[in-house]
């Protein structure tokens, strides 16, 4: 019993000496809040922060300046695979693809999106999986979505079958 009225004791103790607490921010009169000014203060010394660092924006923008200096303002593309294309003294990925598989298919979608929302450096052209023997036993490629990156003279610098969409992306840079 006495353990029963210390819990109700301290219960409504805490009841009244929350409603102190929560009434310091209500206006007289009025039932409208006030945020406390201690809150106020990291709000705008933040702001201030960001105000002093470069935006993401901007940073992305001189990135991409760079790279637009280094490899040409046109930049690369996305298209079918023509002969010429190899060792053309340009890096480039070659994208073995398949019209009946379905990562082909997202693969194929996502570089046609890619490449005419942004400026990629580097081109990627799609290599018909079914026909192109001779380019399949050239980089060792054994199964559809492929990509293998290839230097200016056509050496294979590195590959990935079924590359994730990070994978991809990293494949694209310079």
């Amino acid at each position: 019993m006495k353990h029963r009225i210390a819990l109700l004791s301290m219960a409504s103790l805490a009841l009244l000496s929350g409603c102190s607490f929560i009434n310091q921010f209500i206006r007289p009169g009025t039932e409208e809040v006030q945020t406390p000014p201690a809150q106020e203060q990291p709000k705008q010394e933040e702001s201030k922060q960001e105000q002093s660092k470069p935006s993401v924006n901007s940073q992305r923008q001189a990135q991409e300046r760079e790279i637009k200096q280094k490899f040409g303002e046109e930049g690369g593309e996305y298209r079918d695979y023509r002969d010429g294309d190899i060792g053309n003294g340009k890096d480039a990925v070659l994208f073995f693809h398949a019209s009946w598989c379905p990562d082909c298919q997202r693969n194929d979608n996502n570089l046609e999106d890619w490449f005419s929302a942004n400026y990629i450096p580097i081109s990627v052209y799609k290599v018909d999986y079914d026909s192109a023997i001779g380019l399949k036993q050239r980089y060792g490629v054994v199964q559809q979505d492929t990509f293998v990156r290839i230097d200016g003279e056509g050496r294979s610098t590195s590959s990935k079958s079924f590359p994730s969409e990070i994978d991809l992306l990293n494949m694209l840079r310079p």
